[in-house]
């Protein structure tokens, strides 16, 4: 009898070689596709970003709070003696549009109104 357990365990491990030898043949199909094939297929995907990240970056949101006085004039343009658009009192949240408009004003968003406050005045919310 003990002939026969064997022969049973012999013939597994010949089934577990042949399983072997059949993956090995996979793995070698799916091996023959060359590297720059799948390099190129990445670079195209590339394609399918639409918005490149500095845009994203861009148009993130920057929120102010007013800060460090009463009322803000909020101005037509980024100059001292610019038309005062509209006040807001402190503690007002601003959304700033162009950080950059000139070295001492930003140009922010207050509901529809676009216009012009002083940068001192104006605490970037991080």
């Amino acid at each position: 009898m003990s002939k026969n357990k064997n022969f049973g365990r012999q013939h597994e491990h010949t089934d577990n070689i042949e399983n072997v030898e059949v993956v090995d043949e996979v793995v070698e199909e799916v091996i023959e596709t060359p590297i720059e094939e799948t390099v190129d297929n990445v670079k195209t995907s590339e394609e399918i970003v639409e918005t490149p990240v500095e845009e994203v970056v861009e148009n993130k949101d920057i929120i102010g709070v007013v800060s460090g006085c009463e009322l803000l004039n909020v101005r037509s343009n980024p100059e001292f003696t610019a038309d005062v658009l509209t006040v807001i009192p402190a503690e007002s949240i601003v959304t700033i549009i162009d950080i950059d408009a000139s070295l001492d004003f930003y140009e922010v968003l207050i509901g529809d109104l676009k216009g012009f406050c002083m940068k001192k005045f104006i605490k970037i919310k991080e």
